[in-house]
């Protein structure tokens, strides 16, 4: 079991790998209900 402090390491570690990968990605696919994942919130996608 994670400590409070570990367990908020994780999760930010977790964040930022996810952003990392996300911003450097040149296609997202995603199904309808993934296309409202508050991680996608920020982005600015062109057609």
């Amino acid at each position: 079991e994670l400590s409070s402090s570990d367990e908020k390491k994780y999760k930010a570690l977790k964040r930022a790998t996810e952003r990392e990968i996300t911003q450097s990605a040149d296609v997202i696919c995603c199904t309808c209900v993934g296309a409202g994942d508050p991680r996608l919130a920020n982005f600015r996608f062109r057609q």
